[in-house]
């Protein structure tokens, strides 16, 4: 493998695109990228899309939603994109227009204040799955006031990175069927302000095109770690990549132990890693393979960044262990025997979430399988958008359930967002269109273009939306949730508040046709109107279901982290939002503790720094159970690893 990303620098590129799974190091890499190319005279913009950020944590300095300088020198910069933020910002800019074009297509009622109210409702009514188009619309923004010769951006986990960049072919479809819509009516409405605005948006999206998402201009570093689900999910982004044209020609290969190791535990898991190695090498030929050690420390703050970047650039580093006194390193952390551990007694739903790379998949599969084991009927099922059961469980499951092999009472599915939007089109068509047609001067074929149209942000409504079918059909004893990484997860939770608003809105426009109808035909009105009433009455129900369910004392939602700062805060983050929604929450994992070794200083110096977050987690978090986890000295994968895993989760025993 080389050794280092020392050419980046050379080649004739301005945007570079960090993917791959959740917790392989895309927020560091991305601020190690910023640092140097901006320490080499590079104007640089360090651009965060994730909904859950960590660019803050990793420099050591607040960013938030505007354009931060980090260096003294001016050439190094950060940006946290607050989704909400800049939602509003736009809707400020483009609310006359958006008004007058609403106001042209709604029909016209006897009620002015209702109208009006109903206006206001769409304007402050957010849809799902604006995140990634928020995000190009502020780079946009950001690159069309200011310079730079360099800007990397920190993506979301996975599917959600791909999402971002396929993004504007999404966006062009919409724009042409507005076009379309506009062309159809401009001789009888006043439409000419729309047209304008449509043109200025695709004039937007054609800059964004030749710059950030152009072939030539920007470039993919992909990452992973040596285990299965890392490899599977860089192989996926940068085929994901590659179908937009952007290009990938470096694999950093992250947390790898080093080969002198002189430890027993250490050695253990180089031995695991060395076969991932390999595997990576067979399936990544003419790659620029890029191994990266496993530091003793987090990578936090520029000082440590430093350390990081020179590595990746330059192959330099000299690992800093930690000087503290053997002797008092045996307390360090507490045996994992004499932790609390996981308990479920009368849940019906659990669901695992926390930042990406932490371990809710595993500990997700694991569950599965103690419970399942124990005779509770059990179903895990991945809500995340790039799943990861099949990998954990060692076993292809797919968009149906599936039996788990070797364990009786468990099945598995992983949810087919796409299969279910298309079924959800199906059918609810009538009624979407039964209640756009009356409320709007639109016809048919023009609200089913768009509802043919593809939609951004459905992953979540529609995992949301399978839930639903899947508790009230009650064939399980346990529905086990593994979530996307937090950013999606928080959307997840949002949706049912969402979609009230949603349903308010479209219950609005219904009304206005409903009054009508019923003034001139009475009861038969409701036969006219069959179809639309039985949508929104079972909207309504189900929403109120999935918020009852989710706030229910036999539900469960268990934060999983690791014992580095940017995952406590994140985990922190967390809580406040899970408490907001009154969203069940007793217990938290804390994963990879780092075993007792005093004879081996990578350990010892990893240990010191857990003790340290050990410590601030019982402070932070002390109204909650803390359930200890081990670091074991091998990749979780299949049967055997979760049972094994599921015992010390439930029971404890022995540290690894």
């Amino acid at each position: 493998m080389r050794l280092s990303l020392s050419d980046l620098l050379e080649r004739d590129v301005q945007f570079i695109f960090c993917g791959g799974k959740g917790g392989v190091g895309k927020t560091v890499v991305s601020a190690a990228i910023g640092l140097w190319t901006a320490g080499h005279g590079k104007k640089t913009l360090v651009f965060s899309t994730d909904p859950a950020h960590s660019l803050s944590d990793a420099f050591d300095v607040k960013i938030g939603n505007k354009l931060t300088q980090i260096d003294n020198a001016g050439n190094l910069y950060g940006f946290e994109i607050n989704y909400e933020e800049v939602l509003e910002d736009l809707k400020e800019r483009y609310r006359d227009i958006i008004e007058k074009a609403l106001s042209q297509f709604l029909r016209k009622g006897l009620d002015m204040p209702f109208e009006r109210q109903l206006l206001q409702d769409i304007m402050d009514f957010s849809p799902p799955g604006l995140d990634e188009l928020m995000a190009l619309s502020k780079l946009n923004d950001i690159l069309t006031d200011r310079e730079f010769d360099r800007v990397v951006i920190d993506t979301a986990a996975g599917a959600h990175a791909i999402r971002l960049i396929e993004l504007p072919g999404i966006v062009d479809e919409w724009l042409e069927t507005a076009f379309r819509l506009v062309k159809k009516f401009e001789n009888v409405m006043s439409l000419g302000e729309v047209r304008l605005f449509l043109l200025e948006q695709r004039v937007k999206l054609k800059r964004l095109r030749e710059s950030v998402l152009n072939p030539k201009r920007a470039v993919l570093v992909a990452l992973t770690i040596p285990e299965a689900m890392g490899i599977s999910i860089a192989e996926l982004v940068i085929k994901g990549f590659k179908s937009c044209g952007i290009p990938c020609k470096d694999v950093i290969v992250n947390f790898v132990v080093s080969s002198d190791v002189k430890c027993s535990y250490c050695r253990l898991r180089r031995q695991g890693q060395t076969k991932r190695i390999k595997e990576i090498r067979e399936k990544f030929p003419g790659y620029n393979l890029i191994e990266m050690p496993q530091f003793p420390q987090q990578v936090m703050g520029v000082e440590s960044l430093s350390d990081f970047t020179k590595m990746l650039f330059e192959s330099k580093y000299k690992p800093k262990f930690s000087s503290m006194k053997v002797e008092t390193s045996k307390n360090l952390l507490p045996k994992i025997g004499g932790v609390p551990r996981l308990e479920f007694s009368d849940k019906n739903l659990v669901l695992f979430g926390g930042k990406g790379g932490c371990g809710k998949t595993t500990c997700s599969a694991a569950t599965g399988i103690y419970m399942a084991s124990r005779g509770k009927k059990t179903l895990v099922l991945s809500i995340d958008p790039q799943h990861s059961l099949s990998d954990s469980f060692d076993q292809e499951i797919g968009y149906e359930i599936t039996p788990i092999r070797g364990v009786n009472n468990l099945y598995a599915m992983e949810i087919d967002a796409e299969k279910l939007l298309k079924e959800w089109r199906e059918e609810n068509r009538e009624a979407l269109i039964e209640i756009t047609e009356n409320a709007t001067y639109m016809e048919r074929e023009d609200i089913s273009q768009f509802l043919d149209l593809s939609l951004p942000g459905m992953d979540e409504l529609m995992a949301q939306r399978e839930l639903q079918r899947l508790t009230k059909k009650g064939e399980y004893d346990l529905y086990i949730l593994d979530t996307a990484p937090t950013g999606h997860t928080l959307r997840f939770l949002e949706l049912p508040n969402m979609m009230t608003k949603w349903v308010k809105v479209l219950t609005q426009m219904h009304s206005k046709t409903r009054y009508v109808l019923q003034t001139f035909f009475g009861r038969r009105a409701r036969r006219l109107l069959g179809k639309s009433e039985v949508f929104l009455a079972q909207t309504i129900k189900d929403i109120e279901m999935i918020k009852a369910v989710l706030k229910s004392q036999h539900t469960e939602f268990v934060p999983v982290t690791i014992l580095e700062e940017m995952a406590v805060k994140e985990s922190e983050r967390l809580l406040m939002t899970l408490r907001s929604y009154k969203i069940p929450v007793r217990q938290i994992v804390c994963n990879g503790l780092n075993p007792h070794n005093p004879d081996c200083p990578y350990c010892m110096s990893k240990r010191e720094m857990q003790q340290k977050e050990f410590q601030s987690i019982r402070e932070r978090f002390s109204p909650y159970k803390i359930v200890g986890m081990p670091l074991f000295p091998h990749e979780i994968r299949g049967i055997e690893d979760l049972f094994n895993f599921g015992k010390v989760l439930f029971e404890g025993g022995k540290q690894v």
